[in-house]
Parts: C-alpha cells; sequence; structure tokens
C-alpha cells in the first residue's frame, strides 16, 4: 500500500484553470467516491479551495494515473492539457506535502492559520463520506496535529495575512489611505469577514455588504458598524462604489460584463477597483477590457504576498523541524504495517504448534488434576511468547528499515507462506 497525492496549486496552476476544478460542497461525497472507485484507489480524501486542489489516496502501484485522470474529468479538462500543471508524490513525500500545506508552510500567504481548518474540514468531509481508512485516518490526525504545532510552536503566522487581509492591503495600495472610501463586499463568508474587520480598520467610510443570504450579511455589517443591501440591489451599490471585493460560493459569474458596462455608463466611466478572490471567480475576466475598469483576481496578490514572508526564515526553519520529526514518526508507523500480518502469522504458528503437542499428550496429563493441566497449558504459551520476543522485535524492525529480503527469510525460515498464517492481511500486499 502507498500514499499519493495528485493536484495542482498557486504555484503550478493559473486561476482561470484551478476554478475549474473547484468542488463546491454539496457535492463533495459524490467526487469523493467518483475517486474510490478508481482501480487501486483504496481511501481519499480531497483538499479543494481557493489555491490548489490535491486528492490524497491510499493506493496500489498504478493508481496516481487515475487520479490525474479524474481530476481531469472533475475540470471537463483534457488530461494532456491538465497534465502540464499538475504534480504527483508518492509516500515520504507525500507525506511531508501534506504537513507541509496543514502547518502553512505550502501556503500562498505563508502561516495562513485558514489553512488547517481547510484540511480538517476536507478530512471530515471524506470520514462522513466513508472514503477514508485506517491509513488516511492516521496521515490527517498526524497533519492537523503538525499544523497545530507549527501555529502555537513557531511565529510563521505571526503578522500573516489572509487571502482577505491581502486584498485589503492591495486596495490600500491602489488609494494610498481607504479613509472616505466607499467599499461593496459581495459575499459573507468568512473570507468577506475577515475583510470587512480590515476595511474598518483601515477608515473605509461605508462597508456595504450584498450575500444571498440577507441576514448573515446583517450579522457582519452590524458586527462591523456596516451596511447589508439585498442581494439583488447590489448592482445599484456599485454605480457608487469605489471598490467592489467579491468573494462568493457562486459557481459562475456574478458579475457579466454587459451588466458592468450598464453600471459604468451609470457612473460616468468614473474609474472603478475590483478585487476578486473567489475560485471559482465571481466577476468576468474580459470587464479588465473596459476603459475605467481595475481588475484584480487571487493572482495579482503575489507580490504583497511575498512581502508578508520576508523575515519570517527563522520560523519556518522551525516549522520545518517540527514537519519532519512528523513526517519520520508517521513512515515509521506505516512501514510497521508490514510487520504485523508477519508477526500475526509467527505467532499463530507457534501457538498452533504448542495446542497439537498439547493435544497430543493429552492422553499422558490425564492424569494430573484440572488445575495441573492449566499449569502446563499456561507454561505452554509462555514458552512461544518468550520464543517469539527476539524475532518480534527483530521484525519490527526489518519492516520500518524496508528490510523486505529480511521478512521474506523470516516467512521461508518459520514456513509461515500459508494462507491460515496471515489472518486479516498479507504481508506482500503492503507495499514493502
Amino acid at each position: 500500500m502507498h500514499i499519493a497525492v495528485v493536484g495542482l496549486n498557486h504555484r503550478t496552476t493559473p486561476v482561470a484553470v484551478r476554478e475549474r476544478l473547484a468542488v463546491a460542497a454539496g457535492a463533495l461525497s459524490d467526487v469523493l467516491w467518483r475517486f474510490r472507485r478508481r482501480p487501486g484507489v483504496n481511501e481519499c480524501v480531497l483538499v479543494s479551495t481557493c489555491n490548489r486542489t490535491e486528492a490524497y489516496a491510499a493506493v496500489e502501484d498504478s493508481a496516481s494515473r487515475h487520479m490525474a485522470e479524474e481530476l481531469a474529468r472533475l475540470g471537463d479538462i483534457p488530461p494532456q492539457e491538465l497534465r502540464n500543471h499538475l504534480y504527483s508524490h508518492l509516500d515520504e513525500t507525500a507525506v511531508r506535502h501534506l504537513l507541509r500545506v496543514a502547518s502553512g508552510v505550502d501556503s500562498m500567504i505563508l502561516g495562513e492559520p485558514q489553512v488547517l481548518g481547510q484540511v480538517r474540514a476536507a478530512y471530515e468531509s471524506a470520514l462522513a463520506s466513508g472514503t477514508t481508512g485506517a491509513v488516511l485516518n492516521r496521515l490527517f490526525h498526524t497533519a492537523l496535529e503538525t499544523g497545530k504545532r507549527v501555529q502555537t510552536e513557531t511565529e510563521i503566522n505571526r503578522g500573516a495575512f489572509s487571502v482577505g487581509s491581502a486584498a485589503v492591503e492591495l486596495a490600500r495600495s491602489i488609494f494610498g489611505s481607504l479613509k472616505g472610501r466607499r467599499v461593496l463586499l459581495l459575499g459573507a463568508g468568512k473570507m468577506s469577514e475577515i475583510v470587512a474587520r480590515r476595511l474598518r480598520e483601515e477608515g473605509a467610510a461605508g462597508v456595504i455588504i450584498a450575500n444571498r443570504t440577507h441576514e448573515r450579511a446583517c450579522t457582519i455589517a452590524q458586527q462591523i458598524g456596516g451596511r447589508a443591501v439585498r442581494y439583488e440591489d447590489f448592482e445599484t451599490e456599485m454605480t457608487v462604489a469605489d471598490i467592489v471585493i467579491a468573494s462568493t460560493g457562486a459557481p459562475h459569474f456574478i458579475v457579466r460584463r454587459e451588466q458592468f458596462e450598464r453600471i459604468m455608463a451609470a457612473r460616468r466611466m468614473r474609474p472603478m477597483f475590483l478585487i476578486d478572490i473567489a475560485v471559482p471567480r465571481d466577476i468576468d475576466p474580459s470587464i479588465a477590457e473596459i476603459d475605467c475598469a481595475f481588475l484584480y483576481d487571487i493572482d495579482d496578490l503575489n507580490g504583497i504576498v511575498s512581502r508578508t514572508a520576508e523575515g519570517r526564515q527563522q520560523a519556518v526553519e522551525h516549522a520545518e523541524r517540527i514537519i519532519e520529526e512528523h513526517v519520520r514518526e508517521f513512515m515509521d508507523w506505516q512501514r510497521s504495517l508490514a510487520a504485523a500480518p508477519v508477526i500475526r502469522g509467527l505467532q499463530g504458528r507457534l501457538r498452533r504448534i504448542a495446542e497439537e503437542e498439547l493435544e497430543r499428550y493429552s492422553r499422558r496429563l490425564s492424569s494430573l488434576d484440572e488445575r495441573q493441566q492449566a499449569l502446563v497449558r499456561e507454561l505452554a504459551h509462555s514458552l512461544v511468547n518468550k520464543i517469539t520476543h527476539h524475532p518480534i522485535t527483530h521484525i519490527k524492525d526489518y519492516a520500518r528499515s524496508r528490510g523486505e529480503e529480511q521478512l521474506r527469510t523470516v516467512v521461508e525460515v518459520f514456513g509461515l507462506d500459508h494462507e491460515e498464517d496471515f489472518p486479516e492481511a498479507d504481508w506482500r500486499g503492503d507495499g514493502i
């Protein structure tokens, strides 16, 4: 059994491709089972955020190719076209990759605390869908523990921005100051809440929030002293806004070109700055071609993001040491899985021999009373445990050090190559 990850992220893929592979929460269970049913995929978790879509799986040897094909199908993209954007990691490299993601080391925004919650949500969704098992359960518990340690024991997220915070920083860099500016937020999710709070801190005069669930918009508006409007009224609000920041969960554009042209005509072509941090995008990218429209998407935040990472190299090195510690612990555990069926086989074989010998000598022992016979039986099993103690210690060491030949020797020496000596698992199928 191997651990594999196949995916793409903000480093390998532009937002125009990433948005095609974004998975809505309501569709996640069906998508997980599409991956799970692929040949050789035994367990699966899908991490889908604005900056990455990654499939993690416990797999047989050839399954990574099937996972890549399923990602292409997910985005309705020809596999050959998607291949240049994909990365694929196996076993220790895959484990390290997940732990770096959960710790915020592999994020677009170094140390972004929201990523750990996204990894947890992805795992919980897979757990609820029934697509995980012993291997990925252990792996994701390790990832969550690692991410928590990195957040609490290092300063990697000191001064770290979220994507929403970076969007506000971009707006501030455009205007120099946000004091007196009218800002319209499209969407009222967690990201919009972060944006709204930062806007008020920067002194924006009016923060208007439009959301399909009006009650949610009202809640955020009340908390920050902003104003909520009905979702269907956002076009009217755009005619007077200086800045529009979009972050909804819509699967399609909510601001289309023809609609925006009407808005700009009503504004008499007064400039508007639009920042689209949604994936899939909320704002038609062709709007950038219109005079006096200045449109930025999530990939345009990279310059701001790189500045937030400056001066935190020591924290990154500390985080990487924590990550490597957990990678080693997990790999030791995974390799030890190869030992379990061999140990069960050895113990089962010797206990069976002991039982057979006790049965063979049962007539000679018949003169003993019940207590004495129990002592003889206890002695026989005690001898089995003592005989197997030293071999079991070495079997575990062989498994941890990838000693395939040594394990095969144990199987041959003790004659463990019969199916009944391997209850529940076959050591030859555990990836050693």
